[in-house]
């Protein structure tokens, strides 16, 4: 097993050097990425349908969306000669994030999350509002596109068929059929190789192609190690490295701080989880590191309440604090934000194992920490 490591890790090595030499030749270097597209669902929605939309600005008529209902396996379900792409579209149950319809009265729905949770009986209430509008589920699909092909949530979807789609096979799939479709365009080609590799990053497939053969070479030739280290990876290794590295770090930066740091189902895999910091006056609010989703760890920063008795609506101001990018909701009466790409799933390939290992995951949690802390302090924001 420590010859399969050393070898891995040599091999990692050389691809961090080959991104660090195609980072110096600004090859590394995306406009997606660099406007921070990464979780709002609104945006990603807005790229894709303008690809999709035979009428876009791309100039290239229903050419992709030709290739999306190819990759999708939908060529039959509507017309491209004749569809019509529409964002945002509003209905008496809500709004549709992506609408394929065409001539014949044929569509299909396209839901977009990246790390939104689903709303009550969403895909239920769109599966409703079609069915009536395209008389028949005959006449409509379904599509439930997130980043990893999860499942949509039973409150969401209960007894609704819909399709499973993913940024990390279909919208990368579809985006390289693209990209080939456009050699004679360079602007058209050069904007989807960039919106595809910041896919690829927000699905962690940074890695070349070569590198990663050799990699997959590397583990059949240990198969058995690999069997061993993927029994545990997840869940043990996880727990391991948070307890014996993270843990005892968090709690003695909140020391400092005159704070106490609780975590709560950390690794379980259904439920609430998190991490909390708080002072005893603050009686029932606490700055947290939260996720709120069964299926997936989608961390998020706050400030809550962390005990049931704690009544948040006898807070006299809610506002959202500078420190903090999204607005004030009952549950996070000073705002909320999405914590940062690399730390937001905490699971063996997003890489924030590797970095609470070499403590940039405790780095980063206590200067947020500090940061909110400090305008609380400031701001004298009430903490019941």
């Amino acid at each position: 097993m420590k010859n399969l490591l050393e070898q891995a890790g040599l091999l990692l090595r050389q691809t961090e050097l080959k991104q660090e030499e195609a980072k110096k030749r600004g090859e590394r270097f995306n406009m997606f990425g660099a406007c921070g597209v990464n979780h709002y669902e609104t945006t990603h929605s807005a790229i894709i349908a303008s690809l999709l939309d035979p009428l876009g600005s791309h100039g290239q008529g229903n050419l992709f969306l030709k290739q999306w209902l190819q990759v999708m396996d939908m060529s039959n379900v509507v017309d491209a000669e004749t569809a019509r792409v529409q964002t945002e579209f509003t209905t008496d149950t809500g709004r549709i994030d992506i609408l394929i319809e065409d001539e014949s009265h044929r569509a299909v729905i396209i839901e977009n999350k990246i790390y939104a949770p689903d709303q009550y009986k969403q895909l239920e209430r769109y599966d409703k509002y079609a069915n009536d509008a395209y008389h028949g589920r005959e006449n409509y699909k379904i599509v439930y596109l997130t980043l990893f092909g999860n499942e949509a949530s039973p409150q969401s979807a209960s007894d609704v068929q819909y399709v499973r789609a993913s940024y990390a096979r279909h919208i990368i799939d579809w985006l390289g059929v693209c990209i080939d479709k456009s050699a004679t365009f360079p602007l058209i080609r050069e904007t989807l190789i960039q919106y595809r590799n910041h896919i690829k990053t927000l699905t962690n497939q940074d890695m070349e192609i070569n590198e990663k053969q050799e990699l997959l070479k590397l583990m059949v030739e240990h198969a058995k190690e690999v069997d061993a280290i993927m029994a545990i990876a997840n869940t043990d290794y996880g727990k391991y490295v948070f307890d014996s590295k993270v843990k005892p770090e968090l709690e003695k930066y909140a020391d400092s701080r005159d704070l106490i740091c609780k975590c709560e189902n950390l690794y379980e895999t259904r439920g609430e989880r998190g991490i909390f910091f708080y002072r005893p006056e603050w009686k029932g609010m606490a700055i947290r590191l939260w996720s709120s989703y069964s299926s997936e760890r989608s961390f998020f920063w706050g400030i809550s309440n962390y005990t049931a008795g704690c009544d948040m609506s006898r807070l006299r101001n809610k506002y959202k604090l500078k420190c903090l990018n999204g607005a004030p909701e009952d549950a996070w009466p000073y705002g909320w934000e999405y914590s940062d790409r690399r730390y937001r799933n905490w699971d063996f390939a997003s890489g924030t194992i590797s970095a609470m290992c070499n403590g940039e995951f405790v780095q980063y949690v206590t200067n947020k920490v500090d940061e909110i802390l400090k305008e609380i302090e400031l701001q004298k924001v009430e903490m019941i």
